[in-house]
């Protein structure tokens, strides 16, 4: 009798945020990741964009503008380095 070999699962097909098995704080992380990029696109473009549009008031030298830009720069920024610092290190055993 010929010995069945057990299905192997099919990849994924499509978009995929997250793999199988994924633990919710990672995801949780990841979403909140998500949120931030989702405000600093909206808060960088219209309508929220064209309140901050003003050449003064002027911050460290900056036109409001320009300022408001760089603060959502920086946030992206914390946002970014926050995610990599939470990540857990990969397994010795485990492949890439």
């Amino acid at each position: 009798m010929p010995h069945k070999m057990a299905p192997t699962p099919s990849p994924p097909r499509g978009l995929v945020f997250f793999p199988r098995g994924e633990k919710p704080a990672v995801r949780r992380r990841r979403w909140t990741f998500v949120a931030v990029l989702i405000a600093a696109a909206v808060a960088l473009t219209w309508p929220v964009y064209p309140l901050f549009s003003a050449a003064s008031p002027q911050i460290l030298g900056l036109p409001l503008a320009f300022a408001w830009v760089v603060l959502w720069l920086g946030v992206v920024f914390a946002a970014l380095l926050w995610l990599f610092l939470q990540e857990e290190p990969p397994d010795p055993g485990e492949s890439p």
